[in-house]
């Protein structure tokens, strides 16, 4: 798999970001944009894998660990009222050009007409019609309004003018006095208010200037959350003058985080100031959060770090907005003040790029850029017994790089084996702890302790059996290894539950399943299984395809095969056939052939490919 002429597995994550920042910067894409090319990209790798083209394993996907944001930065451009009365002043400058020609050209007339009545007179006339006319000539155009008004003999049209444009440079204004009079205090307000604050919405008549500072803040609807946190997660601040846009501004925030399924605002204005409520919906669809390995601290030093950063951070993140990014920026930050400098901090999201929505069941940050060895291992808990097992199954990871997500996989597949072949069911490994012995610029070297809860150890008190009706319990019973009184070696057992597959594949059924029951019985230290045989359906042989060899050979090979389309699948039959038809591939030649079962689930039937390839061919 390559992309232009670079190998896939070659493709670093810093190259995808700094691919993507190019992106955003020569052609303008948007974050939102950014964020589906890595999407597409990361279930491009998905799909390699699935037909294996590229290896399986989570670190062969770069897109896992390149970091996107993924909200808009698009800001909305908000007009004051003092701005809005000097874009009508400044009309006269921009019209001058209208007028600089002797005749009025009919299409710089209708469009000079839908621009004033748009940006000066729509506003303030919603409910009425504007129409706009030539008078004198060319030389001047009137605008005013009409309405229906009720007279002796029904209703007929009253007019009211509103403003004469004359040209080439002259403009003059016949507005109504109460008209005059609203642009006038519009014109006021816009001198008393400082230019950098935001003019608010207006309040009611006789409302002071004190009006506008916020003196209240409630939140109802969220039981996640405090009003204390609410506020400080708003940006809002008690006691300084607001607007409705900063209320506006609030909500967007709150939303664009994710951690709310529903942002709504209302307030009010009083001579004492202003009060606003916030109405809130939590988001119940959210995953833990990790940390892989930040040693430096432990995992509530990290929460609380980053609640200082990012206020609505409670150990918990929503599948979308922008609070996971957040979060990310906070590590960052609380990496540089321990003067970690040459760490990133790297996002991975399990099973994001699924078909099926709600697979990503967690969201783990870890570090990359910093050298975190493993230099030895304690296991506080474990008995003397068990002690030299854990150590040599250890050693396996010292010198490794330190990560708690792989740690749990090494104690699960290779360290809980140990403890299930003594019969100690109820194992237990603690977290993964991480203590800093030795830190230079360029290395760390790291103690980790696996805590160990052993638990008791159980004998095998019976077997019972269920769900099969193919084979009788006595001939599955044969294949168990495990006697009762013995210590339950719950290793052996999956071994044996596994072998018994084969002997239903050989039948036809391919999606045979024996599924352990375990009751455990702590007083008398026993345990009991169930084993439920899920049979399935009969699968029945379809077509045969035989690839990598010349017509004759194929030829004489397909003759030779006798398991018939539509006879029941036999999954040993290939194999048999491929040791008694060797003498029928060309001699001078070592071959190497792999097969394929490919189960179709609507016929019931298995397709079969065998791929023949001389050894040593790459």
């Amino acid at each position: 798999m390559r992309r232009g002429k670079r190998i896939a597995l070659g493709i670093e994550p810093l190259e995808i970001e700094k691919w993507l920042q190019a992106l955003r910067r020569e052609n303008g894409l948007a974050n939102p944009t950014l964020d589906k090319t890595r999407r597409v990209m990361s279930l491009v790798y998905k799909h390699s894998q699935r037909h294996g083209l590229i290896p399986r394993g989570e670190e062969c996907n770069p897109l896992r660990f390149v970091r996107c944001k993924s909200t808009s930065d698009y800001e909305a451009i908000i007009l004051t009222s003092g701005q809005a009365f000097s874009m009508l002043l400044c009309l006269s400058e921009r019209l001058t050009n209208y007028g600089s020609h002797p005749e009025w050209p009919t299409t710089s007339s209708h469009n000079l007409c839908a621009t004033v009545e748009e940006w000066a007179f729509r506003p303030a006339f919603a409910q009425e019609n504007i129409e706009c006319r030539p008078e004198g000539g060319s030389s001047t155009l009137l605008f005013h309004t009409t309405k229906l008004v009720p007279g002796q003999k029904g209703f007929c049209v009253s007019t009211a003018p509103l403003l004469a444009l004359e040209f080439p440079h002259v403009i003059t204004c016949k507005f109504p006095l109460w008209f005059s009079m609203v642009l006038a205090v519009l014109l006021f307000s816009a001198m008393l208010l400082p230019a950098q604050m935001q003019s608010p919405k207006a309040g009611p008549r006789g409302t002071s200037v004190s009006a506008y500072k916020l003196i209240e803040m409630k939140v109802t609807g969220t039981k996640r959350y405090t009003p204390d946190q609410m506020i400080g997660a708003s940006g809002l601040r008690l006691g300084e003058n607001v607007s409705e846009q900063n209320f506006k501004d609030a909500v967007q925030k709150l939303g664009d985080t994710g951690m709310f399924t529903d942002v709504a605002y209302t307030y009010s204005f009083s001579p004492a100031g202003t009060k606003v409520e916030f109405q809130l919906a939590d988001n119940d669809k959210l995953v833990p959060a990790e940390f892989d390995n930040f040693v430096w601290f432990t995992d509530q030093e990290l929460v609380q770090k980053i609640r200082s950063y990012v206020p609505l951070f409670r150990g918990e993140l929503p599948l979308g907005g922008d609070l996971t990014d957040k979060v990310a920026d906070a590590l960052q930050a609380v990496l540089a003040e321990r003067g970690v400098n040459r760490a990133q901090v790297d996002i991975r999201r399990p099973g994001e790029g699924g078909t099926e929505a709600g697979t990503v069941d967690r969201v783990i940050y870890s570090i990359s850029g910093a050298a975190l060895r493993i230099r030895n291992f304690e296991f506080p808990g474990a008995s003397a017994v068990e002690l030299p097992l854990l150590a040599r199954a250890a050693q396996r990871e010292q010198g490794d790089q330190y990560q708690r997500s792989k740690l749990r996989m090494f104690a699960g597949f290779d360290l809980r084996p140990i403890y299930l072949r003594e019969g100690k069911l109820r194992i237990n490994f603690g977290e993964p702890q991480a203590k800093v012995v030795h830190e230079t610029p360029d290395e760390i070297l790291l103690d980790v302790m696996l805590p160990v809860e052993e638990g008791r150890e159980y004998k095998l008190s019976q077997i019972e059996w269920s769900g099969n009706t193919l084979f009788p319990t006595a001939q599955l019973a044969k294949m168990i290894h495990q006697q009762p009184g013995q210590p339950v070696n719950a290793v052996q057992l999956k071994d044996d539950l596994d072998n018994i597959k084969p002997l239903y594949k050989a039948r036809g059924y391919m999606k045979a399943t024996v599924e352990p029951h375990l009751d455990l019985n702590d007083a008398a230290g026993t345990a009991s299984y169930k084993l439920e045989v899920k049979e399935g359906d009969l699968y029945r042989m379809g077509e045969i395809e035989i690839e990598g060899l010349d017509d004759k050979t194929t030829a004489r090979l397909r003759e030779a095969w006798t398991l018939r389309q539509g006879a029941p699948y036999d999954s040993s039959y290939a194999k048999r056939f491929l040791k008694e038809t060797g003498d029928l591939l060309p001699p001078s030649i070592k071959w190497g052939v792999t097969i394929h079962e490919d189960l179709n689930e609507k016929e019931k039937g298995v397709d079969v490919t065998l791929r023949f390839k001389p050894k040593g061919a790459t």
